[in-house]
């Protein structure tokens, strides 16, 4: 099972990064919210969706992440150097570590992904071979599966809603960086 912080100290892809990480409550959770700006990396990241390839990670791009307590997903949105958003990246979690310099989660190989106006649903298959190998406990896939049910529900009704809450939020957090 693969650990994930805010700043992706970790991530060797990227050489040079700014990170930015607040408090944050939305709607009665309380979470942490962090801008990732990257300024160098080893090559860009790019990913393949079916047809579609999408540049995820680049210099000047710009990657919002929001967690919260007491929950199982961890939301990344990936802007490019204009600002525009690439994809909206939720990872389900066993449970999200918030209380540390930098916020961290383990990673529950189930993931969602907000591209183009489509929810897309990964790993599945990553998630039940880890079940079948004992790298999780039941009570961990079940807790994955129900809670991923309900993050995809939500996803269903609310795309247009968490795109518009993740454009805000990354504006905001850029001009409190610029100031």
């Amino acid at each position: 099972m693969k650990t994930k912080s805010m700043t992706r100290a970790d991530w060797q892809r990227l050489y040079k990064r700014k990170v930015s990480i607040y408090d944050y409550q939305y709607e009665g959770r309380n979470g942490k919210i962090a801008l990732l700006t990257i300024q160098e990396l080893r090559a860009p990241l790019v990913i393949s969706y079916g047809n579609r390839r999408v540049k995820l990670a680049d210099v000047g791009y710009t990657w919002l992440q929001m967690a919260f307590e007491d929950e199982y997903f961890w939301v990344t949105a990936m802007f490019d150097d204009k600002d525009e958003l690439k994809e909206i990246y939720v990872d389900m979690t066993d449970g999200n570590i918030l209380d540390a310099d930098d916020p961290y989660f383990r990673d529950m190989y189930l993931d969602y992904v907000i591209l183009q106006g489509d929810i897309l649903e990964m790993d599945l298959d990553e998630l039940e071979e880890a079940y079948d190998y004992g790298e999780i406990t039941k009570e961990q896939y079940e807790r994955t599966l129900s809670e991923g049910e309900k993050v995809w529900e939500y996803l269903t009704r609310n795309a247009g809603k968490l795109t518009e809450l993740v454009k805000t939020e990354q504006k905001r957090l850029k001009s409190m960086e610029s100031h």
